[in-house]
């Protein structure tokens, strides 16, 4: 299909209008299209799994677990394009659904730690594949940060720009990085940030001293981490968080397989401005 795998992903050095290489720091196991009905095994790490183009059969993956993604040729019937993919009644994924009434020849029975896997969230595209993911992981976030008006917006695989100002008016955002999938989520730009919001990875930032201050290198902005988190080398993609100086860690939480790393803007101060 076309996806690229760096061959060293502790070498990824990307400028923030890159970013094209998907896979960096997952485990590749592809799914071969030779319409075998075929058992897949996920190791405890971030996996992808590649569905290569064809026909797959009926297959199960065993161990999907919260930081593994699927990647498909093309992209998943979505009935009320929300971005997020309910299976249906048997528990399957019917990843050649072209309609409600058409489920097409394929399907993947997806287990994981958790259980039956039975909703996937969509990522975006890159690299000649479409990306998703167990779906609890926003789910949550959603789930708790709604309760406080707080509104979850999660980056793509692509190159997104987000105006933090114009992202529920009024309202505290979070940002939320799926770091620990082990692709790289696109070079991305924030602008807006107040105080009150957040940046949200799955997987640690880079904190040289451990003193809890992320602070930016050279080119100026925040360089995402891979899958185990790590030396900034832009395995997860880059975000450009404009006007803003670096970050604070204020807490980490695990919750359903899933660690969760907060952290709040810390705003740029124009040393220049009349007092």
């Amino acid at each position: 299909m076309g996806v690229f795998v760096n061959p060293n992903p502790m070498e990824v050095d990307v400028a923030l209008s890159g970013n094209s290489t998907l896979i960096t720091s997952a485990n590749v196991i592809n799914m071969a299209a030779d319409g075998a009905n075929t058992v897949y095994m996920g190791t405890a790490g971030a996996d992808a799994f590649v569905v290569q183009d064809g026909m797959i059969g009926d297959d199960i993956i065993n161990a999907f677990n919260r930081n593994d993604t699927l990647i498909n040729t093309v992209k998943i019937f979505d009935g009320n394009n929300d971005g997020y993919i309910q299976f249906g009644k048997n528990g399957v994924l019917d990843i050649d659904r072209t309609s409600k009434k058409n489920a097409g020849t394929d399907s993947i029975d997806m287990q994981g730690d958790f259980g039956n896997v039975t909703e996937l969230r969509y990522l975006g595209a890159k690299d000649g594949g479409h990306v998703y993911a167990d779906s609890f992981t926003r789910r949550y976030m959603e789930a708790a940060f709604g309760t406080e008006g707080m509104r979850v917006v999660e980056g793509t695989v692509g190159n997104d720009t987000f105006d933090a100002t114009g992202v529920g008016a009024g309202k505290q955002k979070a940002f939320l990085y799926d770091t620990a999938l082990g692709i790289n989520l696109g070079g991305d730009t924030i602008t807006g940030l107040g105080v009150d919001d957040l940046i949200i990875t799955t997987s640690a930032l880079y904190d040289s001293d451990g003193d809890g201050f992320i602070t930016f290198g050279s080119n100026g902005v925040l360089d995402l981490p891979g899958a185990d988190g790590g030396a900034p080398n832009g395995a997860g993609g880059q975000v450009d968080l404009v006007g803003v100086s670096s970050l604070l860690f204020t807490a980490s939480e695990t919750v359903g397989g899933v660690t969760y790393y907060f952290y709040t803007p810390i705003p740029t101060f124009d040393d220049s401005a009349p007092a």
